[in-house]
């Protein structure tokens, strides 16, 4: 559990440090519904937007698990950042909250959609080189087949999305 706090506290800290309410940013859920965690950065843009979190300098963007299939609707809105809410695998305990600036992305291979990550982001950063790329990781506990999230996993999701609403709201 300290390490799920923790982890909570630096995402809250990195926010207050990096990020301002004026920025245009892009948040990018990916994941699989058919494979339990792995869900969890679909399922945190849904929340958001089941919250009603609309402005007009946030775009929120259910990738599934294909974000490169969003390369053209991301890169015509401009975005000053782009967040990427994904599972990950960092033999960490479940629910702990990773954060991966775009510096990491290319030496950390911690989740089943880091080609494709790597390859959305590669080209953004070619279409928008000034572009501050955030990955933030959930650490699963169970990615095969089904439709839930772990209690693990739905607890830190839930902060997340709660979190984020307040920060970007």
């Amino acid at each position: 559990m300290q390490n799920i706090i923790e982890s909570r506290q630096k995402v809250e800290e990195f926010f207050t440090s990096n990020f301002n309410r004026k920025q245009k940013i892009a948040l990018v859920g990916i994941g699989n519904q058919d494979r339990q965690d792995d869900f969890v950065g679909v399922f945190i843009i849904q929340t958001l937007q089941q919250l009603g979190l609309e402005k007009e300098n946030l775009l929120l963007v259910e990738a599934g698990d294909a974000p490169s299939n969003f390369i053209s609707e991301i890169h015509d809105w401009q975005p000053d950042c782009v967040i990427m809410v994904d599972a990950v695998d960092a033999k960490t305990s479940p629910g702990t909250l990773l954060i991966i600036q775009k510096e990491q992305l290319h030496s950390h291979s911690v989740d089943s959609h880091s080609n494709a990550k790597i390859l959305l982001l590669d080209f953004l950063l070619g279409l928008i080189p000034h572009l501050q790329i955030v990955i933030l990781g959930i650490q699963v506990q169970d990615i095969t087949f089904g439709q839930d999230l772990s209690k693990e996993v739905r607890a830190s999701a839930e902060w997340l999305a709660e979190y984020l609403y307040n920060v970007l709201h």
